[in-house]
């Protein structure tokens, strides 16, 4: 019986020094992922403020972009105005002419029909 017993706890303490490896080996690798899980948390948040930094690079670019478009779009819509006020001046001026040149052309015709229909003056001579 005391060998058994013997044998028993000896078994016993191999058992336990087996788990205790084997808890240790675990207790190893959970801390290996951990640390692992902890450096890719780590990165991620490096690349998120990095992204984000960039992100904002980027919208005042755009904001500023926008600023010139809207600049640029400002100046043309102004000189188009500024050519159609004129062209309508140049339109208005050929208008003028136009009437101006009917008008005389119009007193032109009036006077040289009034002279076709006046009789031509005869001089009466004496029989």
């Amino acid at each position: 019986v005391t060998l058994d017993n013997e044998e028993l706890r000896q078994k016993i303490k191999l058992m336990e020094k087996y788990h205790k490896m084997e808890f240790e080996s675990l207790e190893v690798q959970h801390r290996r992922e951990i640390e692992s899980w902890e450096d890719r948390l780590t990165k991620q948040k490096e690349l998120s403020d990095q992204l984000r930094d960039e992100f904002k690079e980027r919208i005042v670019r755009l904001k500023e972009n926008e600023a010139e478009l809207i600049n640029e779009h400002n100046q043309r819509v102004r000189r188009l105005r500024e050519e159609q006020a004129e062209d309508m001046r140049q339109l208005m001026q050929f208008h003028k002419m136009s009437l101006e040149q009917f008008t005389l052309f119009g007193q032109l015709v009036t006077t040289s029909s009034r002279e076709e229909h006046k009789p031509p003056v005869q001089t009466w001579k004496p029989l």
